[in-house]
């Protein structure tokens, strides 16, 4: 007997001490990278969803952004990167979205970091952290604090705070955080033809 418990403690501390290799098991609102849309939405909600939420990037139209109602009361906005005319609604790139504080933004992005980080096998992704002016405002007024794990295979997930200036919230815009994943693939698209 004190053996067999023994075995079933090793078993079981061994198993919380693995990491994950992939972004896969990294899940936004029970949706990973590769998984349908459909997991989540019948095919009419998702036309309807096409007919008013979604958007082409500037020079390529192989991907597109739909933005839908997350099921997950604590994110305003679920946003998907599909490819077009594909019917099975498979995802390249997920991310949530929600309206905080800059400030309170920080502090959320530092605790999803950690966490992050006790899921990940530190081996296969490299860290970059950084803050820098939002490239939509001139003025130089808003800015975002991004952190990317960068992993080896070229998916990536990353964690972003935006503090929008005075001008922009003047029109709208909201200070708030994203946290979001992209497929190797999507990255690679996103580089080389998305804003070509």
């Amino acid at each position: 007997m004190k053996r067999l418990l023994l075995i079933l403690i090793l078993t079981f501390s061994f198993q919380t001490l693995t990491k994950a290799d992939d972004i896969r098991d990294f899940e936004i609102q029970g949706l990973t990278l590769g998984d349908s849309l459909l997991e989540m939405y019948s095919k009419k909600e998702i036309k309807e969803f096409l007919k008013i939420n979604s958007n082409f990037y500037p020079s390529s139209k192989k991907y597109f952004l739909l933005a839908v109602e997350g099921k997950d009361e604590n994110f305003h906005q679920l946003n998907v990167d599909l490819m077009y005319n594909d019917k099975d609604y498979i995802i390249y790139g997920l991310s949530q979205y929600k309206r905080i504080e800059y400030k309170n933004c920080l502090k959320e992005m530092k605790i999803i970091s950690k966490d992050l980080k006790k899921i990940f096998n530190q081996s296969k992704y490299k860290l970059d952290e950084y803050t820098q002016n939002h490239n939509v405002d001139s003025s130089g007024n808003s800015k975002f604090t991004s952190i990317d794990f960068n992993f080896n295979n070229g998916s990536s997930a990353r964690l972003v705070c935006t503090d929008w200036g005075k001008e922009f919230e003047a029109k709208n815009y909201f200070d708030n955080i994203d946290v979001g994943m992209a497929s190797s693939k999507f990255n690679s698209w996103l580089t080389n033809e998305a804003y070509e």
